[in-house]
């Protein structure tokens, strides 16, 4: 698979990885995409509000990681529930509007 670049998230074949400033090394393994924020009951995925807590991600950063994740799915052959991402995204920007990043 060639490298996909959505923003500062780079797709590879077996991770999604950081790619912008601050440069440091952040990534996420293709296995680990699909997991569910602990003690949700399989409510929200857990890697975007994950990172909606990463204070050197701006806003920019983090649409351009849903993008990224969303794509990532298809690319993986994961299968992506819509609602429940349309309901991690609603969590994720209440969190923000919270302060949590």
């Amino acid at each position: 698979m060639e490298e996909i670049k959505i923003g500062n998230w780079i797709i590879k074949d077996d991770k999604i990885s950081w790619n912008g400033e601050p440069d440091l090394e952040y990534s996420i393994e293709k296995e680990r995409l699909a997991e569910f924020r602990p003690g949700t009951d399989g409510a929200f995925y857990d890697w975007p509000l994950h990172l909606a807590q990463k204070t050197w991600l701006n806003a920019k950063d983090i649409q351009d990681f849903n993008k990224a994740f969303k794509r990532a799915f298809e690319l993986y052959g994961l299968v992506l529930d819509e609602n429940i991402f349309a309901l991690t995204l609603e969590e994720q920007n209440s969190e923000i509007l919270n302060g949590a990043n």
